[in-house]
């Protein structure tokens, strides 16, 4: 895939992100470079080629890993933004299933302790119903349930791609246990 001055001055602007061109060109001067605020815009807009030099500089400034971060297409670029995205979820689905479980045994706590100053007080009853399934509900049976969604819609496509292939394996092979 060949990648033009054009592409690579889009995604300096996307690292550049909320910083100006003029502060980005001070700081390439003050690491040697004869970079103004015209040089900027001119990489940018790719009418200026970025020197290999330059671009260890920019990915020093600007906080990126690695300077392919400059060579990436829109397209690859769209994929990691999406594996950003699907990192963060996994956090806050572990973070959430964390708040499930602290929560189940807060309500739990709660609900011995009524029980102990009325033994009758949640025996019988709806209240008592619904406290037993909400503390019945662990997060890996809300998971197994979205996994089984998902399952249906990959196994109705008819043309997948390798990725979504893999994804559809993965989903497969995965085996539901629950430690004893």
């Amino acid at each position: 895939m060949e990648i033009d001055d054009a592409q690579i001055g889009r995604n300096v602007a996307r690292a550049r992100g909320s910083r100006s061109q003029k502060e980005l060109a001070v700081a390439m001067r003050e690491r040697g470079h004869r970079w103004s605020q015209a040089t900027v815009w001119n990489v940018e807009r790719g009418e200026r080629p970025l020197r290999l030099s330059e671009a260890n500089s920019l990915a020093e400034i600007l906080e990126v890993l690695s300077i392919h971060t400059f060579t990436v297409t829109d397209v690859q670029e769209r994929v990691f933004e999406v594996m950003k995205q699907l990192a963060a979820a996994q956090a806050q689905m572990e973070a959430q299933a964390a708040e499930v479980l602290r929560l189940q045994r807060r309500l739990a706590t709660e609900a011995d302790a009524l029980v102990r100053r009325d033994s009758t007080a949640l025996d019988a009853g709806e209240l008592g119903k619904r406290i037993r399934y909400e503390l019945g509900v662990v997060p890996v049976e809300l998971i197994r349930d979205e996994q089984t969604d998902v399952l249906l819609k990959l196994r109705a496509q008819e043309h997948r791609g390798p990725y979504a292939q893999a994804m559809l394996d993965g989903l497969e092979e995965i085996k539901w246990t629950v430690d004893e």
